[in-house]
């Protein structure tokens, strides 16, 4: 799943849920990219009742420079319901 800010991978795991997250040298230097992955960390913790026993990737873009931990999460959590409707079983979907 993808947003202007973030891609989103997931997948089912027996281990329970955990969270990756990657930001390219193109995004910018050490400092940029470990603010965006503190964002991410963030916007994960506070939506972390949205996702299931997933192993999630996160992918910065570079559409996160300059945005807040509210434009984040928003993203995030839009990006967590549709992989929600996604990983659904077959049988719970309408």
């Amino acid at each position: 799943m993808s947003g202007d800010r973030l891609v989103l991978f997931c997948r089912p795991s027996e281990r329970g849920p955990r969270l990756g997250i990657t930001a390219t040298k193109k995004y910018g230097d050490s400092v940029r990219r470990n603010r965006a992955r503190r964002l991410v960390r963030e916007a994960y913790r506070r939506a972390r009742p949205l996702f299931g026993p997933w192993d999630c990737v996160v992918n910065v873009r570079f559409g996160t420079r300059g945005a807040g931990l509210a434009e984040v999460e928003t993203e995030l959590r839009r990006l967590a319901a549709k992989a929600r409707r996604r990983l659904a079983p077959a049988e719970a979907r309408p």
